[in-house]
């Protein structure tokens, strides 16, 4: 359960979904569906702009809590994901999972992707992408 500065709360349901609320109201805003797995966490960045969830379903993802958008499915962990948080309004996001591990998700597209293809060069298709950076989205487009 997350509250944001806005006063939106956000509850982890078993049913795989996130329930966005109007805690004053009493009423529902929407649900946010994507988790193939029970939802174990939910929180806001400090702005409240961002929601991070977490799931059963090994995954880690990131919500536009304004309008429901799913922005993002991070993956890598091989154990039930239990918890994230951002670090600040843009990441990047922390998350622990039953698999024994941390990680640091760098959220800032741009500068992975500059590292990537500064490290792999312009030969950088999906495959080889997918092969050595499993836990970044791939992004075509290294000069």
């Amino acid at each position: 359960m997350a509250l944001s500065r806005a006063g939106v709360l956000a509850t982890a349901s078993r049913d795989h979904t996130v329930k966005l609320w109007d805690p004053e109201g009493r009423t529902s805003l929407r649900t946010l569906a994507g988790h193939t797995g029970p939802v174990t966490s939910a929180a806001f960045n400090p702005a409240g702009t961002r929601l991070v969830t977490t799931g059963r379903d090994n995954t880690v993802r990131i919500w536009d809590p304004r309008d429901g958008r799913l922005l993002l499915t991070l993956t890598g962990h091989t154990g039930r994901v239990r918890a994230a948080a951002f670090l600040g309004d843009d990441g990047p996001v922390v998350s622990v999972a039953e698999d024994g591990t941390v990680r640091w998700w760098n959220l800032d597209v741009p500068e992975v992707l500059a590292r990537t293809c500064k490290a792999l060069g312009s030969a950088t298709d999906r495959p080889l992408w997918e092969r050595l950076l499993p836990d970044v989205p791939y992004a075509p487009g290294c000069p």
